[in-house]
């Protein structure tokens, strides 16, 4: 009897994933927690770097078996640093002070792993146990996805999710789903959609230039997945039909509002679809992150900022040792300028000064360019002359400050119809800020 392998059942798969959804930490160790963070959604086979981090926290002392590494699609266990599968902790009878706090902090690339990345659902995993037992302490999990390039001619890519979102006009809860087959690969959708985010506690800035001349036409036909869509939390159904106006525009989307209490931390949701025509039936789950409240800016109305100086954020960090994702969104005819961070979920943030001054500079200069290039004689405007001492006043530039916390996993249908399929739940607020 394969005693190592027995207790991998045990330790991973989906007994594994369901044990993380429903982990909620109570008990003696609740005051323990954990976290991990993969760079990336999704990489190619071929792609050389994956890079995963690590935190923690306790409050109180305890000692505790520690177990890095990943989780293949076939179930397997990869234990950092050797790779072992026999369950070998990387730090065995490791002691946690009171008090104690590890920020976010890189530890392995995935691409080491000896052999191929083979493409599937991996999960990079931390886990603390009682030592010398698999009796969860504290555990965590990051999914993303391996795919090869050679052998996707196009993309059928799916989304279902459901949103909390915190503004001045109060907070909104929304579930959607779309699902689309797109004439392009998979690694245009990465770099399009998924794109490559920073890393843990930094922030950084894309422009992105509009060419309007040069717009080709997209080539994307949105897919019938049934005349409803579901999301399901325990005692209520939430039904999310076919929105009537993109119907219109023959655009198969789907869409519902719900009510504030709807949404709750800390509770797993399933999204469910019965299937149509083009994309076959499916279920899912994921787990609610906690909502969140943003206190700096204020959610109050157009907060104003120096452009020169950082802008300091703070929220209530409820959500022990996941991530908040920031970003600061600003856009002219010509281009979108967008600073995009992610910050450990410890309830405070900086956007770095030199990046929001870097924005005004090129939001600034596009707004006095025209994307259409010289408009020609303007007659009578040309020689208009203003009283004396008077000055166009300077607007600020307005740009969008969003924030959330996101929690999401990776799906396919029964029929195994998509190349790529995210449900997630995400909790943020939005405030629009002027950059003086």
């Amino acid at each position: 009897m394969d005693w190592p392998i027995l207790r991998c059942r045990r330790w991973c798969g989906i007994a594994l994933v369901a044990a993380v959804l429903a982990f909620t930490g109570p008990g003696a160790f609740a005051a323990t927690e954990v976290g991990i963070y993969a760079e990336k959604s999704f990489i190619e086979k071929s792609e050389p770097v994956q890079q995963i981090s690590v935190a923690a926290r306790s409050d109180e002392q305890v000692i505790v078996d520690v177990h890095i590494g990943l989780i293949a699609p076939d179930q397997t266990i990869y234990e950092y640093p050797n790779w072992n599968t026999s369950l070998t902790p990387w730090l065995s009878s490791f002691t946690l002070p009171a008090g104690f706090e590890f920020s976010a902090t890189e530890i392995f690339n995935a691409a080491q792993l000896p052999g191929d990345l083979v493409p599937g659902v991996w999960y990079a995993a931390i886990a603390l146990t009682e030592p010398g037992t698999l009796n969860f302490v504290a555990v965590a999990l990051a999914p993303f996805r391996v795919v090869d390039e050679a052998s996707n001619d196009g993309t059928v890519y799916g989304s279902v999710s459901l949103s909390r979102l915190q503004s001045n006009v109060g907070v909104n809860v929304e579930a959607g789903g779309v699902f689309v087959d797109v004439d392009g690969t998979l690694d245009d959708l990465k770099d399009a959609y998924l794109g490559n985010p920073p890393d843990i506690d930094q922030c950084v800035l894309y422009e992105i230039p509009i060419d309007i001349s040069a717009i080709p036409d997209l080539d994307v036909n949105t897919q019938d997945a049934g005349s409803s869509l579901r999301v399901v939390k325990p005692g209520t159904v939430l039904q999310v039909p076919k929105d009537s106006d993109s119907a219109s525009q023959g655009f198969e989307v789907y869409s519902a509002s719900a009510s504030t209490d709807f949404y709750q931390g800390n509770v797993v949701y399933r999204f469910e679809g019965n299937g149509g025509m083009d994309i076959g039936g499916f279920a899912t789950s994921v787990k609610a992150p906690p909502p969140l409240t943003l206190s700096q800016p204020p959610v109050t109305g157009v907060y104003s900022h120096n452009a020169s100086t950082p802008l300091q954020l703070m929220w209530d960090a409820t959500a022990g040792l996941g991530e908040v994702n920031v970003s600061l969104v600003g856009s002219t005819l010509s281009t979108v300028v967008t600073i995009d961070c992610r910050f450990a979920d410890d309830g405070k943030g900086i956007i770095p000064a030199n990046l929001i001054s870097q924005m005004k500079s090129i939001l600034d200069q596009s707004s006095s360019d025209s994307p259409f290039g010289d408009l020609g004689d303007l007659g009578d405007f040309g020689d208009l002359e203003l009283p004396p001492g008077f000055e166009l006043p300077i607007l600020p530039t307005q740009v969008t400050l969003s924030a959330a916390r996101i929690a999401f996993t990776l799906f396919n249908t029964v029929a195994g119809d998509l190349n790529v399929g995210i449900a997630s739940i995400q909790s943020g607020a939005s405030v629009s800020v002027d950059l003086q």
